[in-house]
Protein backbone atom coordinates (compact mmCIF):
# COMPACT_ATOMS: atom_id res chain seq x y z
CA UNK A 1 0.00 0.00 0.00
CA UNK A 2 1.29 3.50 -0.68
CA UNK A 3 -1.42 5.35 1.22
CA UNK A 4 -0.37 7.39 3.80
CA UNK A 5 -2.29 6.27 6.84
CA UNK A 6 -1.60 2.68 6.43
CA UNK A 7 0.68 1.37 9.10
CA UNK A 8 2.38 -1.27 7.01
CA UNK A 9 1.96 -3.60 4.18
CA UNK A 10 1.61 -6.63 2.76
CA UNK A 11 4.39 -9.17 4.00
CA UNK A 12 7.49 -10.26 2.66
CA UNK A 13 5.83 -13.55 1.73
CA UNK A 14 3.52 -11.75 -0.41
CA UNK A 15 5.51 -9.07 -2.04
CA UNK A 16 7.98 -11.64 -3.10
CA UNK A 17 5.32 -12.98 -5.21
CA UNK A 18 4.73 -12.05 -8.71
CA UNK A 19 1.79 -9.76 -9.43
CA UNK A 20 -1.44 -11.76 -10.03
CA UNK A 21 -4.36 -10.82 -12.23
CA UNK A 22 -7.41 -9.07 -10.65
CA UNK A 23 -10.90 -10.53 -10.77
CA UNK A 24 -13.40 -8.70 -11.87
CA UNK A 25 -16.74 -7.40 -10.17
CA UNK A 26 -18.72 -10.15 -11.32
CA UNK A 27 -16.08 -12.78 -9.88
CA UNK A 28 -15.91 -11.14 -6.41
CA UNK A 29 -19.56 -11.16 -6.85
CA UNK A 30 -19.89 -15.22 -7.15
CA UNK A 31 -17.16 -15.24 -4.61
CA UNK A 32 -18.52 -13.01 -1.84
CA UNK A 33 -22.03 -14.44 -2.58
CA UNK A 34 -21.06 -18.27 -2.53
CA UNK A 35 -19.19 -17.82 0.29
CA UNK A 36 -22.22 -15.80 2.15
CA UNK A 37 -24.50 -18.37 0.81
CA UNK A 38 -22.19 -21.37 1.96
CA UNK A 39 -21.64 -19.95 5.71
CA UNK A 40 -25.24 -19.13 6.10
CA UNK A 41 -26.68 -21.77 5.45
CA UNK A 42 -25.01 -23.62 8.67
CA UNK A 43 -26.87 -20.97 10.87
CA UNK A 44 -30.43 -21.59 8.93
CA UNK A 45 -29.90 -25.38 8.94
CA UNK A 46 -29.05 -25.45 12.41
CA UNK A 47 -31.77 -23.26 13.61
CA UNK A 48 -33.75 -25.20 11.49
CA UNK A 49 -32.47 -28.04 13.18
CA UNK A 50 -33.33 -26.60 16.84
CA UNK A 51 -36.70 -25.28 15.94
CA UNK A 52 -37.82 -29.08 15.87
CA UNK A 53 -35.71 -30.99 18.17
CA UNK A 54 -33.69 -28.74 21.15
CA UNK A 55 -35.66 -27.87 24.05
CA UNK A 56 -37.15 -24.78 24.52
CA UNK A 57 -35.74 -23.05 27.33
CA UNK A 58 -38.80 -21.32 28.83
CA UNK A 59 -36.83 -18.64 31.01
CA UNK A 60 -38.75 -15.64 29.27
CA UNK A 61 -42.19 -15.65 28.21
CA UNK A 62 -41.42 -14.59 24.88
CA UNK A 63 -39.96 -17.42 24.35
CA UNK A 64 -43.60 -18.71 22.80
CA UNK A 65 -43.38 -16.26 20.23
CA UNK A 66 -41.20 -19.10 18.66
CA UNK A 67 -43.90 -20.78 15.99
CA UNK A 68 -41.60 -21.29 13.18
CA UNK A 69 -38.05 -20.55 11.67
CA UNK A 70 -38.45 -17.03 10.96
CA UNK A 71 -39.63 -16.22 14.37
CA UNK A 72 -36.88 -18.06 16.05
CA UNK A 73 -34.10 -15.93 14.17
CA UNK A 74 -36.12 -13.07 15.65
CA UNK A 75 -35.47 -14.23 19.57
CA UNK A 76 -34.20 -11.78 22.13
CA UNK A 77 -33.52 -8.11 19.90
CA UNK A 78 -35.30 -9.58 17.31
CA UNK A 79 -38.71 -8.75 19.32
CA UNK A 80 -37.92 -5.49 19.92
CA UNK A 81 -37.06 -4.76 16.27
CA UNK A 82 -40.71 -6.27 14.93
CA UNK A 83 -42.14 -4.33 17.35
CA UNK A 84 -40.70 -0.98 16.41
CA UNK A 85 -41.04 -1.93 12.89
CA UNK A 86 -44.95 -2.42 13.38
CA UNK A 87 -45.84 -0.18 16.47
CA UNK A 88 -42.72 2.72 16.29
CA UNK A 89 -41.42 4.04 19.60
CA UNK A 90 -42.80 3.68 22.78
CA UNK A 91 -40.70 5.22 26.62
CA UNK A 92 -41.48 4.71 29.80
CA UNK A 93 -38.37 6.28 31.97
CA UNK A 94 -38.74 4.08 34.83
CA UNK A 95 -39.13 0.76 32.47
CA UNK A 96 -37.18 -0.77 29.52
CA UNK A 97 -38.65 0.91 26.27
CA UNK A 98 -38.03 0.48 22.88
CA UNK A 99 -36.15 3.57 22.31
CA UNK A 100 -32.93 2.37 23.79
CA UNK A 101 -32.50 0.26 19.76
CA UNK A 102 -31.40 2.86 16.77
CA UNK A 103 -34.34 3.43 14.29
CA UNK A 104 -32.14 2.88 10.90
CA UNK A 105 -32.49 -1.02 11.02
CA UNK A 106 -36.21 -1.35 12.29
CA UNK A 107 -37.00 1.40 9.82
CA UNK A 108 -35.45 -0.35 7.24
CA UNK A 109 -37.58 -3.15 7.82
CA UNK A 110 -40.85 -1.21 8.95
CA UNK A 111 -40.72 0.33 4.97
CA UNK A 112 -40.32 -3.34 3.90
CA UNK A 113 -43.32 -3.99 5.78
CA UNK A 114 -45.40 -1.86 4.41
CA UNK A 115 -44.58 -2.06 0.88
CA UNK A 116 -44.83 -5.84 0.28
CA UNK A 117 -46.73 -6.73 3.18
CA UNK A 118 -44.24 -9.37 4.62
CA UNK A 119 -44.03 -10.69 8.10
CA UNK A 120 -42.24 -8.07 10.38
CA UNK A 121 -39.61 -10.88 11.50
CA UNK A 122 -39.23 -12.07 7.42
CA UNK A 123 -38.77 -7.80 6.48
CA UNK A 124 -36.05 -7.95 8.90
CA UNK A 125 -34.21 -10.64 8.27
CA UNK A 126 -34.16 -9.93 4.43
CA UNK A 127 -32.26 -6.50 5.67
CA UNK A 128 -29.99 -8.40 7.51
CA UNK A 129 -29.05 -10.96 5.07
CA UNK A 130 -29.04 -8.63 2.32
CA UNK A 131 -26.58 -6.31 3.98
CA UNK A 132 -24.65 -9.31 5.10
CA UNK A 133 -24.40 -11.01 1.14
CA UNK A 134 -23.43 -7.19 0.16
CA UNK A 135 -20.85 -6.76 3.45
CA UNK A 136 -19.32 -9.84 2.19
CA UNK A 137 -18.80 -8.95 -1.80
CA UNK A 138 -17.09 -5.43 -0.51
CA UNK A 139 -14.88 -7.03 2.33
CA UNK A 140 -13.21 -8.79 -1.20
CA UNK A 141 -12.46 -5.08 -2.70
CA UNK A 142 -11.48 -3.90 0.53
CA UNK A 143 -9.27 -6.73 1.51
CA UNK A 144 -7.62 -6.30 -2.49
CA UNK A 145 -7.12 -2.51 -1.96
CA UNK A 146 -5.48 -3.05 1.57
CA UNK A 147 -3.45 -5.82 0.49
CA UNK A 148 -2.58 -5.27 -3.14
CA UNK A 149 0.44 -6.93 -3.49
CA UNK A 150 -1.23 -10.51 -1.71
CA UNK A 151 -2.16 -13.20 -3.95
CA UNK A 152 -6.23 -14.04 -4.25
CA UNK A 153 -6.39 -16.45 -1.48
CA UNK A 154 -6.04 -13.83 1.19
CA UNK A 155 -9.51 -12.21 0.52
CA UNK A 156 -10.62 -16.03 0.53
CA UNK A 157 -9.42 -16.56 3.75
CA UNK A 158 -10.93 -13.32 5.14
CA UNK A 159 -14.19 -14.22 4.20
CA UNK A 160 -14.82 -17.47 5.53
CA UNK A 161 -12.86 -16.05 9.00
CA UNK A 162 -15.50 -13.95 8.86
CA UNK A 163 -18.21 -16.15 7.92
CA UNK A 164 -17.67 -19.07 10.29
CA UNK A 165 -16.55 -16.89 13.23
CA UNK A 166 -19.21 -18.41 15.84
CA UNK A 167 -20.64 -14.50 17.18
CA UNK A 168 -21.50 -13.71 13.67
CA UNK A 169 -24.47 -15.86 13.97
CA UNK A 170 -25.95 -12.49 15.64
CA UNK A 171 -25.14 -11.25 11.46
CA UNK A 172 -28.13 -13.81 9.99
CA UNK A 173 -30.56 -13.03 12.55
CA UNK A 174 -32.89 -10.27 13.31
CA UNK A 175 -30.46 -7.45 14.10
CA UNK A 176 -28.94 -4.48 12.93
CA UNK A 177 -25.09 -6.06 13.13
CA UNK A 178 -24.86 -6.53 9.08
CA UNK A 179 -26.15 -3.56 8.78
CA UNK A 180 -23.90 -1.42 11.13
CA UNK A 181 -20.89 -3.62 9.75
CA UNK A 182 -21.61 -2.62 6.01
CA UNK A 183 -21.98 1.13 6.51
CA UNK A 184 -18.82 1.08 8.53
CA UNK A 185 -16.97 -0.85 6.34
CA UNK A 186 -18.32 1.21 2.85
CA UNK A 187 -16.98 4.38 4.68
CA UNK A 188 -13.01 2.91 5.19
CA UNK A 189 -13.80 1.46 1.81
CA UNK A 190 -14.71 5.26 1.09
CA UNK A 191 -11.08 6.53 2.87
CA UNK A 192 -8.94 3.91 1.34
CA UNK A 193 -10.76 5.28 -2.55
CA UNK A 194 -10.05 8.65 -1.32
CA UNK A 195 -13.41 9.68 -2.03
CA UNK A 196 -15.30 13.15 -1.25
CA UNK A 197 -15.13 13.36 2.51
CA UNK A 198 -19.02 14.57 2.76
CA UNK A 199 -20.26 10.96 1.03
CA UNK A 200 -17.85 9.62 3.34
CA UNK A 201 -19.80 11.67 6.23
CA UNK A 202 -22.49 10.85 5.00
CA UNK A 203 -22.15 7.01 5.72
CA UNK A 204 -20.89 7.85 8.75
CA UNK A 205 -23.95 9.96 9.96
CA UNK A 206 -25.97 6.31 8.83
CA UNK A 207 -24.03 4.25 10.86
CA UNK A 208 -24.88 6.24 13.86
CA UNK A 209 -28.62 6.11 13.01
CA UNK A 210 -27.72 2.02 13.03
CA UNK A 211 -25.59 2.21 16.68
CA UNK A 212 -24.77 4.59 18.62
CA UNK A 213 -20.87 2.96 18.60
CA UNK A 214 -21.01 4.33 15.03
CA UNK A 215 -19.36 7.73 16.19
CA UNK A 216 -15.90 5.37 16.56
CA UNK A 217 -15.95 6.09 12.78
CA UNK A 218 -15.46 9.75 13.68
CA UNK A 219 -11.84 9.98 15.13
CA UNK A 220 -11.17 7.56 12.07
CA UNK A 221 -12.48 10.64 9.79
CA UNK A 222 -10.66 13.19 11.71
CA UNK A 223 -7.35 11.36 11.27
CA UNK A 224 -8.40 10.52 7.17
CA UNK A 225 -8.38 14.56 7.12
CA UNK A 226 -5.59 14.97 8.48
CA UNK A 227 -3.14 12.76 6.40
CA UNK A 228 -5.01 13.63 3.06
CA UNK A 229 -4.74 17.41 3.38
CA UNK A 230 -1.40 17.76 4.81
CA UNK A 231 -1.25 21.43 3.23
CA UNK A 232 -4.40 22.03 4.89
CA UNK A 233 -3.75 21.17 8.81
CA UNK A 234 -4.30 24.92 9.53
CA UNK A 235 -7.56 24.04 8.68
CA UNK A 236 -8.10 20.75 10.03
CA UNK A 237 -9.85 21.74 13.08
CA UNK A 238 -11.99 23.84 11.00
CA UNK A 239 -12.86 21.29 8.70
CA UNK A 240 -13.11 18.27 11.21
CA UNK A 241 -15.78 21.28 12.81
CA UNK A 242 -17.70 21.63 9.57
CA UNK A 243 -18.33 17.63 8.59
CA UNK A 244 -18.85 16.76 12.40
CA UNK A 245 -22.69 17.41 12.26
CA UNK A 246 -22.68 15.31 8.89
CA UNK A 247 -20.80 12.49 10.53
CA UNK A 248 -23.58 12.83 13.64
CA UNK A 249 -26.54 13.22 11.83
CA UNK A 250 -27.97 9.92 12.68
CA UNK A 251 -27.76 10.19 16.48
CA UNK A 252 -29.05 13.91 15.89
CA UNK A 253 -31.99 13.41 14.30
CA UNK A 254 -32.60 10.93 16.45
CA UNK A 255 -32.34 12.97 19.73
CA UNK A 256 -34.93 15.53 17.95
CA UNK A 257 -37.75 13.00 17.52
CA UNK A 258 -37.54 11.77 20.69
CA UNK A 259 -37.27 15.28 21.91
CA UNK A 260 -40.72 16.01 19.52
CA UNK A 261 -42.51 12.73 20.83
CA UNK A 262 -41.23 12.00 24.47
CA UNK A 263 -39.74 15.39 25.75
CA UNK A 264 -36.54 13.49 26.43
CA UNK A 265 -34.11 14.02 23.61
CA UNK A 266 -31.75 11.43 25.24
CA UNK A 267 -34.55 9.19 25.97
CA UNK A 268 -32.05 6.45 24.38
CA UNK A 269 -29.45 6.90 26.83
CA UNK A 270 -32.33 7.01 29.98
CA UNK A 271 -33.69 4.08 29.56
CA UNK A 272 -30.10 2.67 29.10
CA UNK A 273 -30.21 2.02 32.83
CA UNK A 274 -33.44 -0.02 33.18
CA UNK A 275 -31.68 -2.67 31.42
CA UNK A 276 -28.46 -2.65 33.93
CA UNK A 277 -28.11 -5.46 36.35
CA UNK A 278 -26.25 -3.50 38.56
CA UNK A 279 -25.69 0.00 39.35
CA UNK A 280 -21.90 1.76 39.29
CA UNK A 281 -20.65 5.24 40.47
CA UNK A 282 -18.00 6.40 38.23
CA UNK A 283 -15.50 5.77 40.58
CA UNK A 284 -16.43 1.58 41.08
CA UNK A 285 -16.89 1.84 37.21
CA UNK A 286 -13.26 3.18 36.70
CA UNK A 287 -11.48 1.06 39.16
CA UNK A 288 -13.81 -2.25 38.20
CA UNK A 289 -12.09 -1.94 34.31
CA UNK A 290 -8.89 -1.09 35.59
CA UNK A 291 -8.55 -4.24 37.39
CA UNK A 292 -11.04 -6.01 35.03
CA UNK A 293 -13.60 -6.57 37.62
CA UNK A 294 -16.35 -6.62 35.10
CA UNK A 295 -14.60 -10.04 33.88
CA UNK A 296 -13.42 -11.57 36.94
CA UNK A 297 -17.42 -11.40 38.64
CA UNK A 298 -18.39 -13.34 35.24
CA UNK A 299 -16.28 -16.63 37.18
CA UNK A 300 -17.11 -15.48 40.77
CA UNK A 301 -19.80 -17.76 42.51
CA UNK A 302 -20.34 -15.20 44.94
CA UNK A 303 -21.00 -12.61 42.39
CA UNK A 304 -24.77 -11.54 40.82
CA UNK A 305 -23.07 -11.49 37.68
CA UNK A 306 -22.12 -15.38 37.98
CA UNK A 307 -22.42 -17.24 34.76
CA UNK A 308 -24.13 -19.95 35.96
CA UNK A 309 -26.94 -18.28 36.81
CA UNK A 310 -28.41 -18.12 33.67
CA UNK A 311 -29.32 -21.02 31.55
CA UNK A 312 -27.42 -23.23 30.30
CA UNK A 313 -26.69 -23.49 33.62
CA UNK A 314 -24.70 -26.86 33.53
CA UNK A 315 -22.18 -26.00 30.59
CA UNK A 316 -19.20 -23.68 30.62
CA UNK A 317 -18.31 -24.38 27.21
CA UNK A 318 -21.94 -22.99 26.09
CA UNK A 319 -22.90 -20.42 28.11
CA UNK A 320 -22.70 -17.04 26.40
CA UNK A 321 -22.45 -15.10 29.35
CA UNK A 322 -19.65 -17.18 30.53
CA UNK A 323 -17.91 -16.86 26.58
CA UNK A 324 -18.45 -13.23 26.47
CA UNK A 325 -15.12 -12.22 28.17
CA UNK A 326 -13.53 -14.45 26.12
CA UNK A 327 -14.51 -12.78 22.76
CA UNK A 328 -13.57 -9.88 24.21
CA UNK A 329 -10.11 -10.65 25.39
CA UNK A 330 -9.47 -12.75 21.80
CA UNK A 331 -10.49 -9.34 19.97
CA UNK A 332 -8.38 -7.24 22.02
CA UNK A 333 -5.53 -9.97 21.51
CA UNK A 334 -5.58 -10.35 17.55
CA UNK A 335 -6.11 -5.82 17.11
CA UNK A 336 -2.90 -5.73 19.24
CA UNK A 337 -1.45 -8.72 17.60
CA UNK A 338 -2.62 -7.49 13.83
CA UNK A 339 -1.06 -4.08 15.02
CA UNK A 340 2.19 -5.77 16.09
CA UNK A 341 2.47 -7.28 12.74
CA UNK A 342 2.11 -4.17 10.72
CA UNK A 343 -1.19 -5.89 9.52
CA UNK A 344 -3.44 -2.81 10.51
CA UNK A 345 -3.83 0.43 9.14
CA UNK A 346 -4.20 3.28 11.46
CA UNK A 347 -7.81 4.05 10.13
CA UNK A 348 -8.64 0.16 11.01
CA UNK A 349 -6.24 0.44 14.70
CA UNK A 350 -8.53 3.63 15.41
CA UNK A 351 -11.78 2.21 14.50
CA UNK A 352 -11.11 -1.33 16.91
CA UNK A 353 -9.95 0.44 19.57
CA UNK A 354 -13.34 2.82 19.37
CA UNK A 355 -15.65 0.39 19.02
CA UNK A 356 -14.19 -2.17 21.69
CA UNK A 357 -14.43 0.89 24.19
CA UNK A 358 -17.33 2.45 23.83
CA UNK A 359 -19.37 -0.70 24.95
CA UNK A 360 -16.80 -1.90 27.19
CA UNK A 361 -16.91 1.48 29.24
CA UNK A 362 -20.74 2.55 28.61
CA UNK A 363 -22.01 -1.46 29.37
CA UNK A 364 -19.82 -3.69 30.64
CA UNK A 365 -19.22 -2.75 34.47
CA UNK A 366 -23.02 -2.29 34.93
CA UNK A 367 -24.91 -5.64 32.55
CA UNK A 368 -21.98 -7.78 33.92
CA UNK A 369 -20.77 -7.95 30.52
CA UNK A 370 -23.66 -8.65 28.85
CA UNK A 371 -23.17 -8.78 24.93
CA UNK A 372 -20.10 -7.62 24.73
CA UNK A 373 -19.48 -10.67 22.50
CA UNK A 374 -22.02 -9.27 20.25
CA UNK A 375 -20.46 -6.01 20.18
CA UNK A 376 -17.00 -7.56 19.69
CA UNK A 377 -18.17 -9.27 16.68
CA UNK A 378 -18.92 -5.93 14.57
CA UNK A 379 -14.78 -4.89 15.01
CA UNK A 380 -14.07 -6.41 11.55
CA UNK A 381 -10.11 -5.51 11.67
CA UNK A 382 -10.47 -8.72 13.51
CA UNK A 383 -11.50 -10.66 10.38
CA UNK A 384 -8.41 -9.35 8.27
CA UNK A 385 -6.13 -10.38 10.97
CA UNK A 386 -7.81 -13.88 10.97
CA UNK A 387 -7.48 -13.92 7.58
CA UNK A 388 -3.75 -13.02 7.59
CA UNK A 389 -3.19 -16.12 9.86
CA UNK A 390 -5.61 -18.27 8.38
CA UNK A 391 -3.47 -17.48 5.19
CA UNK A 392 0.10 -18.06 6.71
CA UNK A 393 -0.73 -21.67 8.91
CA UNK A 394 -0.73 -24.58 7.02
CA UNK A 395 -3.87 -25.81 5.27
CA UNK A 396 -4.50 -28.60 7.84
CA UNK A 397 -4.74 -26.32 10.82
CA UNK A 398 -6.45 -23.91 9.15
CA UNK A 399 -9.14 -26.34 8.36
CA UNK A 400 -8.96 -27.38 11.65
CA UNK A 401 -9.58 -24.14 13.00
CA UNK A 402 -12.60 -23.06 10.75
CA UNK A 403 -14.47 -26.87 11.98
CA UNK A 404 -14.26 -25.66 15.29
CA UNK A 405 -15.50 -22.15 14.48
CA UNK A 406 -18.53 -23.69 12.39
CA UNK A 407 -18.96 -25.88 15.27
CA UNK A 408 -19.14 -23.58 17.49
CA UNK A 409 -20.96 -21.44 15.13
CA UNK A 410 -23.58 -23.95 14.91
CA UNK A 411 -24.37 -24.72 18.80
CA UNK A 412 -24.48 -21.23 19.28
CA UNK A 413 -27.20 -20.86 16.74
CA UNK A 414 -29.21 -23.49 17.94
CA UNK A 415 -29.14 -22.61 21.71
CA UNK A 416 -30.03 -19.02 20.69
CA UNK A 417 -33.19 -19.75 18.31
CA UNK A 418 -34.25 -22.10 21.73
CA UNK A 419 -34.18 -18.86 23.81
CA UNK A 420 -31.15 -19.23 25.82
CA UNK A 421 -29.62 -16.16 26.76
CA UNK A 422 -27.09 -15.87 23.98
CA UNK A 423 -26.71 -12.02 24.45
Amino acid sequence: MTDSNDMGTASPEASDRSPVRRSGFLDRLVMGVGIYYVTSLIVIVAATFAVDFVVLCRDHPSCMTRVDVPSALAAWDGEWYMRIATEGYSYDRDRISSVGFFPLYPGLGGLLVKCTGLRAELALLVISHGALAALFVLMIAYVRRRFSSADEELAWWTLLAMGLFPTTFYFRMAYTESTFMLLMLLALYGIECKWRPLWIAALIGLATASRSAGVAMIPVFALHLWTQYPDQRRSWLLRVSCYLPVCCSGVLLYMVYQWLVFGEPLAFVQTQENWCERVLTLRERVVGLATLEPIRAVYDPTSPCYWARVAPRSNLLFNMKAANPVYVLATVGLVAFGARKRWLSANELVLAIGLLAIPIWFKAGQTCMMSQARYASVVFPVYLVLGQILHRIKPPWAAMLMSLSAFLLVVYTALFVSWYRFF
